[in-house]
């Protein structure tokens, strides 16, 4: 709960990525009950052979968004009964934002099981870690995204969990939760499907474990069902995904270019915006001492993941912050990181580790406080609608992130001039070329300013007492029982 008020803290509370359009069919469900559209809606969209409209995208995202959509709805009506002229839209449209924080924090609470009971690392640095993994890593620019990557780091990192404990303990009862969060990360994002595989094999190969595949799977059916029916919905054949339309332009490209970019691309490896998973190998090495299986499962998820994205052309994810296709198994390869964390006894190390950490931080914060999608726009637009380079430093998203966090700061002291994206409202001008927290920007919506700063520092203050006294309360030691085999 900390971890999630200090990333709501950090939310800009308006949705710029394609989340954005998968609430159109939140909507489209809550006020229709439909899944589909008369006619073509923004964004990314497919014509089925029945004549309708569909969203590319898998709707695992738009289900999710279905609890914090009605909430809003009914408090709006509720408002709208006493005074009148409240927007239930605007509420769910900041409220949404929240889901991306809660995915975040979910993915952190995750990583923290696993490393406490599947790699004997001790509560308290286990808590230190998933601290480095929501503010020090990728995840924190998109704490405040809801590009279906982020709940799909949060089922799947959550599946993981859960198939730990399920043989820990052992629980057939948990074996079924790993297979419902896996099948709600695959209905979300196809390629999750890639660790279905990792995650079955790891219960099999345990005592009891063709009775707990079974409860996997048996979960795991009706979202696989689901998905063969809203495939068919959309191209006539339930084993053919709308992402599989040419129209999807997933193209395939070279590995070993994929492979390059994502480890060694100045503006889009994965280490430049999560510079803890340097320690990659050394994790797998110290958690190998302890828990083969795991590991095994964990380079499994890892390995077939990360080559389906590196043979993709656009291996970087267009439009996106850093690595965007990566955000999916961040999490996943995070625990390795808690594995060295726990096997760090002097203060060089510590010091060390933190310095990797802060690292990530500064990448990674001006995304959020400078709105990294206002100056993508704006550097296409400055650029004939090119993406950023790859291969240069100078020119990568990161720094000229930093950049236009330096040319806010001017604008603010009144000692430069705004940047102008054509495609943003004034208001939303304003908050892209200040600070773009929703608590600060809450006066253009009729908020008193001095309402929204007092709500901001009391979530920041209330989520940081209660990370901070979690860390006190958790045990200095590591679970007493064995790690299981």
């Amino acid at each position: 709960m900390g971890l999630f008020l200090v990333l709501v803290f950090l939310s800009s509370g308006i949705d710029r990525s394609e989340g954005s359009i998968h609430y159109f069919l939140t909507q489209q469900i809550l006020q229709r009950q439909r899944l589909s559209f008369d006619s073509k809606p923004a964004g990314i969209s497919v014509q089925a052979p029945n004549g309708r409209y569909y969203l590319m995208h898998e709707a695992g995202n738009s289900l999710w968004l279905l609890p914090t959509a009605a909430v809003a709805e009914g408090v709006g009506g509720l408002v709208n009964a006493v005074r009148g002229g409240f927007s239930a839209d605007r509420l769910a449209r900041l409220l949404i934002t929240f889901n991306a924080a809660a995915y975040v924090a979910l993915a952190c609470l995750a990583v923290f099981v696993v490393a406490v009971h599947g790699f004997d690392v001790t509560p308290r640095v286990a808590i230190v870690g998933a601290v480095m993994l929501a503010l020090g890593s990728e995840m924190l620019a998109y704490a405040q995204n809801l590009f279906d990557g982020v709940a799909v780091a949060a089922a799947l990192t959550g599946a993981l969990a859960a198939a730990v404990l399920a043989r820990r303990r052992p629980s057939d009862r948990l074996a079924a939760v790993a297979g419902m969060l896996a099948g709600m990360a695959v209905i979300t994002r196809l390629t999750a499907v890639l660790a279905v595989p990792a995650l079955a094999v790891y219960l099999l190969v345990a005592p009891g474990g063709r009775r707990r595949v079974a409860w996997f799977l048996a979960t795991l059916a009706p979202f696989a069902g689901w998905q063969a029916y809203y495939n068919n919905l959309r191209t006539g054949s339930s084993l053919v995904s709308a992402e599989m339309l040419p129209v999807a332009h997933n193209l395939t490209g070279s590995v070993a270019d994929g492979l390059a970019g994502l480890l060694l691309s100045p503006s889009r490896s994965v280490l430049v915006y999560t510079p803890l998973l340097v320690l990659l190998p050394l994790g797998a090495l110290l958690a190998w001492r302890v828990n083969r299986p795991l590991v095994l499962a964990i380079g499994w998820i890892l390995a077939t993941y990360t080559l389906f994205i590196a043979s993709l052309a656009d291996w970087a994810g267009a439009y996106g912050w850093g690595p965007r296709h990566m955000v999916v198994v961040v999490p996943v390869a995070f625990i390795l990181v808690v594995v060295v964390l726990g096997r760090a006894r002097s203060a060089p190390a510590w010091v060390g580790l933190a310095a990797l950490a802060v690292m990530g931080t500064v990448v990674n914060l001006p995304a959020i406080l400078a709105n990294w999608h206002y100056r993508l726009l704006l550097w296409m637009s400055q650029h004939g609608g090119a993406n950023f380079p790859d291969w240069s430093v100078g020119d990568s998203q990161w720094v000229f992130q930093l950049r236009g966090l330096a040319a806010n700061l001017r604008y603010v002291l009144g000692q430069g001039p705004p940047a102008v994206v054509p495609e943003y409202t004034p208001s939303q001008a304003v908050s892209a070329n200040t600070a773009d927290l929703w608590w600060l920007t809450a006066s253009q919506f009729g908020v008193p300013a001095a309402v929204g700063v007092i709500v901001g520092v009391l979530l920041v203050a209330t989520g940081v007492t209660l990370v901070v006294m979690a860390w006190r309360r958790a045990p200095a030691m590591a679970p007493a029982a064995p790690v299981a085999a």
